[in-house]
């Protein structure tokens, strides 16, 4: 029974015994109370919504404040607002201990809270409504929703941190059950004989005495639960992305057939730094064998860092941030590093196209340095030559002087072969000497002044490769400027050139160019066909491109946990052995660094895209 349909019976119980009158917009508390209680019934919770906030903003002589808010927090209930849900049950809670409706705001605040996936505040919360709660109904409900729970997402730790969190009364049994419950559903069936053979030795009311014969004879044993943390911003900036990357997840798990129970723990970082502080020392403490990162590079470094003492492994699903597995030894970043990639593209270029020489144009910016960086330095260890790098600052849209520049360099070097292919030797201070008094006399004959490389239109062929990482909005500009140069290079693209239909867009200027991704599947590819055909029908949303990462990741972490690895300690060890595990669209491949070392290259090419590389 999930949380909305016990609200549903929760909706049904005898709470309230008003007489029913219409009434028009007011001030007065009977009249808002009633219109805004009818509104609700009529299932109109946005116009009720309005009522109950006018109905709680009256603090003096308002007979209806408490069951206002509680209405209030229950309107937003159902607008699945609930941020509010929780500010409005917790102002209930605080403001008015002693009212009638408390145990109705726990219960309403746990609710809120299990629909965000924060489970042990919502157990919290359930444990506080059996304790205050004045009706059997709620009692009882109370108790059943916690149990439920149970089989979820709850650790042994957080219910022994609950059991000596308050002096409880009539929800110590229950809590006590609970324990047992939890013990069996481990696997630890002498624990929790121990535990039952305590309570009942209290002689506890015959229900709870009932409860624990049953528990004590029921088949809840198993191998241990392995519990995955998951860190996402389900509420915040990447909120759409997050829920496709978890859809990902969970459909990876649907699709298991068998194996030990994997249970995911989401905690929602909400796009925030001090949110994701929050809940990653709150998984810490969760008894979680893993945890997986937020979706951005910055607070997923965040949660490797504070986590970097539990030993807990932590994986970075998408971020392509260099070092970010250098912060521990139990980090692991399955998305290959921007180093990675165009190392990658390097070596691709110079041992599969037979590129020798280089012209780079990159984005002056940090993403532009690290990745222009890696390029340079493979090329270099392979024996190539960068014989330009141009630089454009964010907002550029005339590249003329950057590729003049590389048409200039061209030049130079076809004119430092010549000399070198005549037998000419020359050092490199004569031979540039040479060509800036030829490039001077090429200025004096032209009418416009122009240099030796704009004076003709010869076609620049010195140049083997040219390396444009720029961002996806840039490439309509350089692209159509790049064709004015008459630089005949193959062209090589960083990852935000992985777009089929930008690329057909400029496919006159384009056509042909080999560039970087994470991971690539064709249209016409069998395995996508049918992965997005069973995604849809399992979740009624059509799989985008986290989703893919979430179906991937959660794919390797089963055949760790089916392949007999059930600590955080044998988990991390067996993801460290990772060898060119087959996801879809992409391999990972961890044994190395910890950081995914494959990359797809791909060949935009008359329309279609190809990956190029095996």
């Amino acid at each position: 029974m999930n949380i909305k349909s016990i609200l549903r019976i929760w909706r049904m119980l005898a709470l309230l015994g008003i007489p029913m009158m219409v009434a028009g917009q007011s001030s007065d508390p009977e009249a808002l109370f009633t219109q805004g209680l009818i509104l609700y019934r009529n299932n109109d919770f946005a116009q009720a919504k309005v009522n109950f906030l006018k109905l709680a903003a009256l603090r003096e002589n308002n007979p209806r404040e408490t069951i206002g808010i509680l209405m209030l927090a229950k309107t937003h209930f159902q607008l699945a607002e609930y941020d509010d849900v929780i500010h409005f049950a917790g102002r209930l809670i605080n403001d008015y201990p002693g009212s009638a409706y408390v145990a109705h705001a726990y219960y309403l605040r746990a609710c809120a809270h299990y629909e965000r996936g924060e489970a042990d505040q919502a157990l919290n919360d359930l444990a506080y409504t059996v304790e205050f709660a004045r009706t059997t109904e709620l009692h009882h409900l109370a108790e059943s929703t916690a149990t439920n729970m149970l089989d979820g997402a709850i650790s042994q730790k957080k219910i022994e941190s609950l059991a000596t969190s308050y002096s409880w009364d009539k929800a110590k049994p229950i809590i006590t059950l609970w324990r047992a419950r939890l013990e069996y559903k481990n696997g630890q069936k002498a624990a929790g004989d121990r535990i039952l053979d305590s309570f009942l030795a209290t002689k506890p009311a015959a229900r709870y005495a009932t409860i624990a014969q049953q528990l004590r004879s029921s088949d809840l044993g198993g191998s241990p639960q392995i519990r995955i943390g998951l860190l996402q911003p389900v509420s915040g900036y990447f909120a759409e992305e997050s829920q496709d990357f978890l859809r990902g997840c969970a459909f990876a798990l649907k699709r298991r057939s068998n194996g030990p129970e994997i249970a995911l723990i989401l905690k929602d970082t909400r796009g925030d730094i001090v949110a994701t502080i929050n809940a990653a020392y709150e998984l810490a403490d969760a008894d979680v064998q893993l945890v997986i990162g937020d979706l951005e590079g910055m607070r997923a470094a965040t949660i490797a860092g504070l986590l970097r003492s539990s030993d807990i492994p932590v994986i970075i699903p998408v971020a392509t941030d260099n070092n970010l597995a250098q912060i521990s030894e139990s980090v692991f970043q399955m998305n290959s590093d921007l180093e990675t990639r165009s190392a990658a593209l390097a070596e691709h270029a110079m041992k599969e196209l037979n590129l020798k020489t280089f012209a780079i144009l990159a984005p002056a910016d940090d993403y532009g340095g690290i990745i222009t960086d890696a390029f340079a330095a493979k090329v270099d260890q392979l024996h190539g030559a960068i014989i330009s790098q141009q630089w454009y600052y964010p907002g550029t849209t005339d590249f003329s002087g950057h590729l003049q520049a590389i048409r200039e360099a061209g030049f130079r070097h076809a004119y430092r072969d010549s000399l070198h292919s005549w037998g000419l030797n020359p050092n490199m201070a004569r031979i540039d000497s040479i060509y800036s008094r030829l490039d001077r006399q090429a200025r004096r004959s032209s009418e416009d002044g122009d240099n030796l490389a704009s004076y003709t239109n010869i076609a620049v062929r010195s140049i083997d490769g040219v390396f444009i990482p720029c961002y996806e909005e840039d490439i309509p500009f350089i692209a159509s400027q790049y064709a004015l140069y008459n630089i005949k290079s193959q062209l090589l693209g960083g990852d935000s050139w992985n777009n089929a239909e930008m690329l057909r867009r400029q496919q006159r200027y384009v056509n042909g160019v080999v560039y970087i991704a994470g991971f690539y599947l064709a249209e016409t590819d069998l395995d996508y066909i049918n992965f997005t055909r069973d995604f849809r029908l399992a979740t009624a949303k059509s799989p985008g491109a986290m989703a893919l990462y979430g179906y991937n990741i959660m794919n390797l972490i089963i055949k760790a946990v089916d392949s007999g690895n059930r600590t955080a300690r044998e988990i991390a060890a067996y993801l460290a052995s990772v060898h060119e595990f087959d996801g879809l669209g992409t391999k990972i491949s961890l044994h190395n660094r910890r950081v995914n070392e494959f990359v797809n290259i791909l060949q935009f090419q008359d329309g279609l895209i190809y990956r190029v590389n095996e």
